[in-house]
């Protein structure tokens, strides 16, 4: 973490005046770990500050925090033309690309990041300001304010604010470090039988998604198989669970913008109106 110049920090020096503490110097070998909750809350409320995904833990129940301080997260590289969320908790796509995040408690909802090339990785343009908006895995996990399911809490979302969630959450005081180091981190990709597992859940599950009960069994493509702790190689009956393809988009958003997504919104509406006029089976 990059700290500022304490000796000329006006935020500091104002803190320290108004605690009656005296001025002490401070040297780039002296530990910022080592500074009490007070004072590093208000090194990162007056400053940009972003500390490594290392330094970021997390509770099993309560938001981000650095040293029982809570902080939000997100990821500094962003790829070209992509949709990235912010990070207020240790949800499941968080502990997935963890060691790509960077934390703050900048409070504004712009953030600075990197642009890249959406294939090579190469850097296009650094220091974007870019908005972004929570996540709403990070809500659910957090049960914040209430919020279990966005088709029924879409404006705790809308209405999220920083300011706010900082004050609900000041401090963390029980946590526990990452789940895994950039170099443990294990590989999350699809099984070579992947197929032929999805069918036997999705027909186990007589094609019906597990979320809103819609029947799927007359346009089974719309008909998908969720990873709950977002880990495609543990495929272990508890892991797996069949969503349409709307209920898989409020956990992955980008599935809005594939045409099967508008296929079955239109399908599920013709299906609907036949049932209101009384031309279900």
């Amino acid at each position: 973490m990059k700290l500022p110049d304490f000796l000329e920090h006006v935020g500091l020096n104002r803190l320290r005046a108004n605690m009656g503490a005296p001025l002490r110097s401070w040297t780039p070998d002296m530990d910022w770990r080592k500074l009490d909750m007070s004072a590093l809350k208000a090194l990162l409320d007056e400053s940009f500050v972003e500390l490594p995904w290392e330094d970021i833990q997390q509770s099993e129940s309560g938001p981000l925090s650095v040293n029982g301080v809570t902080l939000l997260a997100y990821m500094k590289k962003q790829k070209l033309g992509m949709t990235y969320k912010f990070h207020v908790a240790g949800c499941h796509v968080y502990n997935q690309y963890h060691e790509k995040y960077v934390g703050t408690r900048q409070r504004s909802g712009e953030f600075e990041v990197d642009i890249v090339d959406p294939w090579g990785g190469n850097a296009i343009e650094k220091g974007v300001k870019k908005r972004l908006r929570v996540c709403k895995l990070c809500l659910l996990k957090l049960r914040y304010k209430g919020y279990k399911d966005h088709r029924y809490n879409s404006k705790i979302y809308n209405d999220f604010s920083l300011d706010e969630f900082f004050s609900l959450y000041p401090y963390t005081p029980i946590t526990r470090p990452p789940l895994y180091t950039s170099d443990d981190f294990p590989e999350n990709e699809y099984p070579a039988d992947w197929q032929a597992i999805s069918r036997e859940v999705r027909e186990r599950n007589r094609w019906f998604c597990q979320e809103c009960g819609n029947d799927c069994s007359n346009f089974k493509k719309y008909l998908h198989v969720h990873h709950i702790d977002s880990r495609k190689d543990r495929n272990n009956r508890e892991n797996l669970k069949s969503l349409c393809i709307y209920c898989h988009s409020l956990y992955h958003e980008r599935l809005k913008n594939s045409p099967d997504y508008k296929g079955y919104i239109n399908e599920r509406n013709l299906q609907h109106s036949l049932r209101d006029r009384g031309f279900s089976d």
